[in-house]
């Protein structure tokens, strides 16, 4: 999870080998492991490893295109991506690799121009993507030192050198766009950051006094700001929320056109609450992350419905973007993929493998940032490092002949078997990427 303050989760990060507790906790001893494809287990069945599929490497020969990143994607072919039918379309990553921000604002524009994509959902909470949209519009670094300072962000993967100037290149190119091409940014995920979302609210509140139906939670909400103690987001989040559903319209009223993101900000925060104070007990996955993944859902569907004809492109952890459960969990995709999403059967995702790579993690204290090796595991890796010509190759895993539909290879324990493409169905493998830069670096 890009900025989440509790690293116990392996399913964004899949190297870390130990476990951490809470925001407040420390994340444990960090070591590399081999695999970033392993995570896909733990379904109360025994280990057993897809075999590969027959004619795997020569399929993976006929169907890969070699990447230049250093033009933006200019030069990425239109048809890259099979993009028909689609309006939801997610990277997976593991997180600390500096190219991915490459990759995503690449991917950003070639699926600006081939479907039409115009939001960007990313996997940080509404107050985030609020504060960035404010940035795009006027260029006001202010709104990015909002997020970029809030201690909390600080010991996340969030806090690189990467993410800020990635919204920079963002400002840069959509400036370059006509006004009804500009793409917005959407954040579904929990409010990890409470400073930044009391910011947020704030910023959302008229100058007026509120209707005295709702000044209580309303002052409540201002001395939340006002404070540096961020540790009551859930009473406040919580006495908010119960006051919307009764005097909605007082809120309606006072609030206007920001209603919405007030509504969808004070929801994820509350959301982050339970996540945060929820103990993961001794089952890998449970009612911890079945909250965090749920809560991105219900928001996405809520700004879904503001704009059904939108597409949506976002890069985020591994273990979001398949469209299959696993770890007993439904996880984004796998909800965004269900029967109750108004985008079923509308889902690309794309996965990426590793080669002889670098990356950057916080240590067990979170004060400080580590370098180390990282590679996918070398079975799985082998067939696709044996067919690819660059340093970015992406494969098609989908179409005429395809061996992936058949045995889920990659999928070591497919919780809802078929085959691999039912959970993604592209991959990109990154040789020698390069580790992310904290931001005390950068400076």
């Amino acid at each position: 999870m890009l900025t989440s303050t509790d690293n116990s989760s392996v399913s964004d990060d899949l190297s870390l080998k130990s476990k951490a507790r809470s925001r407040s906790a420390t994340v444990g001893t960090v070591a590399v492991m081999a695999a970033s494809l392993s995570m896909l287990v733990s379904c109360n069945s025994p280990a057993r490893r897809g075999e590969m599929p027959r004619g795997t490497v020569s399929y993976l020969a006929r169907n890969n295109q070699s990447l230049d990143l250093g033009d933006g994607g200019e030069r990425f072919s239109p048809t890259l991506l099979d993009v028909t039918g689609k309006t939801v379309f997610l990277l997976g990553e593991v997180h600390g690799f500096a190219e991915i921000k490459d990759l995503d604002l690449a991917l950003l524009k070639y699926l600006h121009r081939t479907a039409g994509v115009r939001f960007y959902l990313m996997e940080e909470g509404p107050s985030h993507a609020w504060f960035i949209n404010r940035y795009l519009a006027t260029g006001d670094e202010q709104m990015l030192d909002v997020i970029f300072t809030d201690p909390t962000l600080r010991g996340t993967f969030g806090w690189t050198r990467e993410h800020r100037t990635f919204w920079k290149r963002v400002r840069v190119w959509n400036d370059s766009l006509a006004d009804k091409e500009r793409i917005g940014v959407v954040g579904v995920d929990v409010e990890h950051q409470p400073a930044t979302a009391a910011a947020c609210l704030r910023r959302l509140l008229p100058d007026a006094a509120p209707p005295a139906g709702i000044s209580d939670p309303i002052h409540r909400i201002i001395q939340f700001a006002a404070s540096t103690d961020f540790k009551s987001e859930g009473i406040v989040a919580k006495a908010v929320l119960e006051s919307l559903a009764t005097n909605r319209s007082d809120y309606a009223a006072y609030l206007g056109d920001n209603l919405f993101d007030f509504e969808l900000v004070t929801c994820n925060l509350r959301k982050a609450y339970e996540y945060y104070t929820t103990p993961r007990g001794a089952a890998k996955r449970g009612r911890k992350d079945e909250i965090r993944e749920q809560a991105c859902f219900e928001a996405f569907k809520r700004v879904q419905g503001r704009v059904p004809e939108g597409r949506f492109y976002g890069c985020w952890g591994h273990a979001h973007v398949s469209q299959r459960r696993f770890e007993n969990l439904d996880w984004l995709a796998t909800l965004l993929n269900g029967p109750e999403s108004p985008v079923t059967g509308k889902i690309l995702s794309i996965w990426t493998l590793y080669e002889d790579g670098r990356r950057m993690w916080p240590d067990s204290q979170r004060r400080r940032y580590v370098v180390d090796s990282f590679s996918s595991e070398l079975e799985q890796v082998r067939p696709f490092t044996r067919v690819a010509r660059s340093r970015v190759t992406l494969f098609r895993l989908t179409g005429p002949g395809l061996p992936f539909a058949q045995q889920p290879y990659l999928v070591p324990q497919p919780c809802d078997g078929g085959g691999t493409t039912n959970y993604f169905q592209y991959l990109i493998l990154l040789r020698g990427a390069t580790p992310t830069t904290p931001l005390e670096v950068a400076q």
